[in-house]
């Protein structure tokens, strides 16, 4: 609950940290090597139908070098000592903490087909040239198997061992397709680019809350973080002070809140901690609501906590949680279920993979509304 306002932060942290300009290959390249792969394809056979099966062939090329660039990212973190967090190629994608399973709809997808959410194994690993390295695995992925299918197209030019199709055109475009594939990972070359360029205390001063802005923007729950990225993004925001001391204040309740049975001293405490420090906001009084209304029964109280003022997109769920456990302490079973079902919605809205922490906050105010 504690992952908007460590989000925001770390999401600026992020650009502020990449203000390089993005290379970009020229367009016109894309399309010639589109083009040639396309012409090799059609050019494999003169069998009757071939360039209807041509369309299928070569979206079975485009898929699996996607797949394959994906597998170069992720084979590389491994080898840097990373883990894996998310791996998303097309329609599907794999929440490997949380054994999640999803279909990805064109909406959500942040990049062009696929993409992978890393994070450091141990403080060691934890350098922008291992990062830097993990960018450019998928690329490098795409060009090693362009390169050794080349080498087969040309050992295997000339030959016709089914008189009507060439094996050489097929796997010439399929080399094309992979290479066409790392031509376009313009995303990871500007982030190379930017690792290169970036001094080591710019890079340690945001690489703890952006690693936590990824995360739990992919649903990782706050008290699954590694304790010692939490721990340095509390001694960069010491540094830094506003607004990232305030996020990462607001990281560690939210961590606290979403650690049941909660600590109620320990919630309490650090709730009033934050009121006093920054003073109220939407999300500070929509955590103390909830809280006051689950964990401390106090229905009057709760309501007396609940944001008053407009409400963000950003917070909607965490507003329509809010909003439900009070009514459900104060007996109004129908209104906490329409309530529900609008936090549920906006979880759907944002959300590649189940929310487990919005998941658990619907059953703890079912448990009251039956109560």
């Amino acid at each position: 609950m504690g992952a908007a306002e460590s989000n925001e932060a770390g999401a600026a942290g992020a650009e502020a940290a990449s203000e390089t300009v993005e290379p970009r290959v020229p367009q016109i390249v894309q399309a010639a090597t589109v083009f040639l792969s396309i012409v090799c394809l059609f050019g494999a056979s003169d069998i009757p139908y071939w360039p209807f099966y041509c369309f299928a062939i070569w979206t079975a090329f485009l898929w699996l070098s996607i797949l394959l660039h994906e597998l170069g990212h992720a084979v590389t973190a491994w080898a840097v000592g990373w883990r894996i967090e998310v791996f998303v190629v097309g329609l599907f994608g794999f929440h490997v903490r949380n054994g999640d399973f999803a279909v990805i709809r064109r909406s959500k997808r942040s990049e062009f087909a696929g993409f992978v959410i890393p994070y450091p194994g141990s403080m060691e690993a934890w350098t922008a040239r291992r990062s830097a390295w993990i960018s450019a695995g998928g690329a490098l992925a795409n060009v090693a198997v362009a390169l050794i299918l080349a080498c087969v197209a040309f050992a295997a030019a000339g030959e016709r061992p089914g008189g009507h199709v060439i094996p050489s055109l097929i796997v010439a475009s399929a080399a094309l397709a992979s290479l066409m594939v790392a031509i376009c990972s313009s995303a990871d070359f500007s982030h190379i680019r930017t690792l290169v360029k970036i001094e080591y205390d710019e890079w340690a001063r945001w690489r703890a809350l952006g690693t936590i802005e990824l995360l739990t923007s992919h649903q990782t729950r706050l008290r699954d973080l590694p304790a010692w990225i939490v721990d340095e993004a509390g001694e960069q925001a010491a540094k830094a002070g506003d607004p990232q001391a305030r996020a990462h204040h607001a990281l560690l309740i939210g961590i606290v809140l979403d650690s049941p049975p909660v600590d109620l001293a320990q919630a309490r405490g650090m709730l009033d901690e934050h009121r006093k420090r920054y003073g109220g906001s939407e999300w500070l009084d929509s955590c103390d609501a909830y809280f006051t209304a689950v964990w401390e029964a106090e229905p009057a109280e709760a309501r007396r906590r609940l944001w008053s003022g407009s409400r963000t997109s950003d917070m909607k769920a965490l507003c329509a949680a809010a909003d439900a456990a009070v009514l459900a302490a104060e007996g109004e079973r129908e209104e906490a279920d329409v309530r529900l079902g609008q936090m549920r919605d906006a979880v759907r809205e944002r959300s590649l993979f189940l929310d487990r922490t919005f998941r658990d906050i619907g059953r703890q105010v079912a448990a009251i509304r039956r109560g």
